[in-house]
């Protein structure tokens, strides 16, 4: 009962009924019994704001947090929620320290990335009118 690397470099499952999520990159893969696959069809390629309730649910499991997936789920916690979770409303979500101050991070770094998506979409704006000014 192990996952193995194929030649290919794709990652292999041996043991059966077992799905398993490893992360590439900012997109996770899921580890099935017929090998590894891309969530790219719930992966988010908007911004985390957009993400709905499964889309959070994915990110949640990237990050070894899979036991607060149907909490968060119950709860109708979508990227804006995700992004703004703080104090009582986040205790009573992830009740364990340990686990929250992995949440914390990993939110952390999910703003980050919202951030500099903003900031990039804001200047290729700035670049468009340039263009547009000088035509």
């Amino acid at each position: 009962m192990s996952d193995s690397i194929t030649s290919g470099g794709s990652l292999e499952s041996t043991s059966p009924s077992r799905t398993r999520n490893f992360e590439h990159g900012t997109l996770p893969l899921l580890l099935t019994d017929s090998g590894v696959k891309s969530n790219s069809s719930i992966w988010p390629s908007s911004s985390a704001n957009e993400w709905t309730t499964e889309q959070v649910s994915v990110w949640l499991r990237s990050h070894n947090l899979e036991s607060y997936v149907t909490l968060f789920a119950s709860n109708c916690i979508d990227g804006h929620q995700l992004l703004s979770l703080e104090g009582q409303r986040l205790k009573s979500l992830v009740a364990s320290n340990d686990d929250r101050a992995k949440f914390k991070r990993r939110q952390k770094d999910l703003k980050v990335q919202v951030e500099k998506e903003s900031k990039q979409k804001e200047k290729e704006k700035k670049d468009r009118e340039k263009l547009l000014k000088k035509s």
